[in-house]
């Protein structure tokens, strides 16, 4: 189906519907973030010692790097679609 075809179906109200939902996602996920982060950011940057903020510093980028691309596995293949195996 054609994404222009697909959004021309929608009825306005069920868009609203999306857009409101999107949104009271976001405030609902955003605030407890910025209620943990901004006070630990701000120990981090004021009160914690040398040593100690590289410390945190290290433990706040370990989520990002394991999502890091492992070797060996495409960024393109869905991990629970079966391996397709190319036919030369």
């Amino acid at each position: 189906m054609d994404v222009v075809q697909l959004l021309a179906d929608l009825h306005p109200v069920r868009i609203r519907n999306i857009i409101l939902r999107t949104v009271i996602m976001a405030v609902l996920v955003t605030s407890p973030t910025a209620v943990i982060a901004l006070p630990f950011a701000f120990f981090i940057a004021k009160i914690a010692s040398r040593r100690s903020r590289q410390a945190f510093l290290a433990l706040v980028f370990l989520p990002l790097w394991a999502s890091l691309p492992r070797p060996g596995v495409r960024v393109d293949q869905h991990p629970l679609e079966p391996r397709r195996i190319a036919k030369y």
